[in-house]
């Protein structure tokens, strides 16, 4: 039987057939996964962060590609980050990396190494986190096409302006920030393009209104609003994070309805994706408008909640950075051998030294109690190095870089010398975001005044005045001789008998008893 060459052809072209088919399944099979991973990142997060979650898994579960795998991997990091539950993310981004390590996909390394980057940044570890800057610059450098190393490159400066941002270093973030759109301007996914514009429009947003530039800062805000329109992404942390800027904004201005209307936006947001660092920035500044319209059982409410989201996001980021460190030691666990020959004789010598500074400290102790009470003699505020009085406007050393604005400084003083003459460190459930809360500031702010300008961390601050309180009490009043201790520990605003006993003892010289005992001693062989 003589075949046609159409028979003879027929086996080819069925061949064919199946390998196109087979290829326009794959493109379809890619569409569809990448379709199913923007909806989820952008749209369905903002509504439900939990289910977004679970739809994540199962693109993990069902992924058919190493690709897939990578995505979906990172999609569920970026999910739990949201959720401040970084040591789970951080997790998910190191099972991504050790998949993208052993392929030449330059791209999802470079996400990966800024991933990292940022993590370690916010948990402390300023050190390795430019080192994943500096490896996530490099993988971008060899991202093919152009478009796409250009995307990376502008989020590797995006990751500076962060770091610029952390030191409050403002004008060099919005320096890193002006660099990125240009490269974002050529990203071929148009809504994918509006939302990386939007994102970095936020940011000049944030820049310009820690400078209290207001005009400039609304103007980038807005920007950022039109951007994530358009690329659906209304609902999304970064629409959360222009509307808290805009709230901000419009509190410092006094346009109060204004900024309720725009810190509820963020607040809906924050709520939807669970956002715990949004949620600490929008509690906050709720309870700094209610606080200012005078209505104190919603500043109370806000305020409670503001300080619940503080200690969850302390917890999250002490998590990551133990568990940070506990990789960085098993990364390098072979390069310890040295220092574990030495570890002994350091034991020794800190033991050594231990036993040395306490023998010293007893013998020093044996002084009689009249040269120490001598030490501690009444003293108002001023003289004690603790209500100083500062000149903020003071030069600045050469190094040093000014935190804040200096009226911002100066206001802060005046109510930091308020707080202490009004006794209001007796509060034994105080704390630092607590008293930032009431003095209108952030901790940061507060934090570094108390270092600069009284000498002493907040803690040892505070320590002293209850201390120097409830020794002016009981040199001024002889009932005080005979309570308890654990009466005055707590007059004094201290939770623990322990710790009154350790910090009285650290800061006069002397146990509480013996203290007593010498001032009674007074009342009965005058001096």
């Amino acid at each position: 039987m003589k075949l046609s060459p159409i028979d003879i052809l027929r086996p080819f072209l069925a061949m064919a057939q199946l390998t196109l088919v087979s290829a326009q399944t794959q493109i379809d099979s890619h569409q569809r996964f990448d379709s199913i991973f923007y909806d989820t990142a952008v749209k369905v997060s903002a509504i439900d962060i939990k289910r977004a979650g679970k739809i994540a898994d199962s693109l993990y579960r069902t992924a058919e590609t190493d690709l897939h795998r990578i995505k979906s991997l990172m999609l569920s990091a970026d999910l739990l980050e949201k959720q401040g539950k970084r040591q789970e993310a951080i997790t998910y981004v190191l099972r991504a990396d050790s998949i993208v390590g052993h392929t030449d996909n330059f791209e999802w390394k470079a996400r990966i190494y800024g991933f990292l980057s940022t993590q370690y940044r916010i948990v402390g570890l300023v050190d390795q986190g430019k080192r994943f800057l500096e490896k996530g610059l490099e993988a971008s450098a060899k991202i093919t096409p152009q478009s796409a190393s250009d995307q990376y490159r502008g989020m590797v400066y995006q990751e500076m302006a962060h770091y610029a941002l952390h030191g409050a270093d403002y004008k060099e973030a919005i320096f890193q920030l002006k660099k990125v759109t240009p490269l974002f301007l050529n990203m071929k996914n148009e809504k994918m393009k509006n939302y990386f514009i939007g994102n970095n429009e936020e940011m000049l947003g944030r820049s310009y209104l820690a400078l209290a530039d207001h005009g400039a800062a609304e103007l980038h805000y807005n920007k950022a609003l039109d951007f994530l329109d358009k690329a659906d992404a209304g609902d999304s942390q970064w629409a959360g994070m222009v509307f808290h800027g805009m709230g901000k904004i419009a509190l410092k201005d006094k346009a109060y309805p204004k900024a309720l209307v725009f810190l509820k936006k963020a607040d809906t947001i924050a709520t939807a994706l669970d956002h715990t660092s949004l949620k600490e920035l929008v509690y906050r500044d709720l309870g700094n408008y209610y606080k200012t319209k005078g209505d104190l059982e919603r500043y109370s409410f806000y305020n409670t909640k503001y300080l619940q989201n503080v200690a969850k996001n302390i917890a999250s980021e002490k998590a990551a950075a133990n568990g940070a460190i506990n990789r960085l030691v098993e990364e390098h666990r072979y390069g310890f051998d040295f220092t574990n020959k030495l570890l002994p004789y350091f034991i020794i010598l800190l033991v050594g030294g231990g036993l040395l500074y306490f023998g010293i400290k007893r013998k020093k102790n044996r002084v009689q109690g009249s040269y120490i009470a001598q030490k501690i003699r009444p003293t108002p505020l001023e003289k004690r190095g603790l209500g100083v009085k500062v000149d903020p406007s003071t030069p600045l050393d050469g190094d040093e870089v000014r935190l804040m604005p200096l009226d911002t400084e100066t206001e802060l003083l005046k109510k930091l010398e308020k707080f202490e003459n009004d006794n209001e460190f007796l509060n034994n459930n105080l704390s630092l975001a607590l008293l930032s809360a009431n003095l209108n500031t952030n901790t940061k702010y507060l934090s570094h005044i108390i270092n600069k300008h009284k000498k002493k961390d907040f803690s040892s601050y505070i320590n002293e005045l209850r201390i120097l309180y409830i020794v002016q009490k009981i040199k001024k009043d002889p009932n005080y001789h005979n309570y308890k201790i654990s009466y005055l520990a707590s007059e004094c605003g201290f939770s623990s008998h322990s710790k009154f006993a350790t910090v009285f003892r650290n800061t006069t010289g002397l146990t509480p008893s013996s203290f007593l005992h010498t001032e009674r001693s007074k009342i009965v062989a005058p001096q």
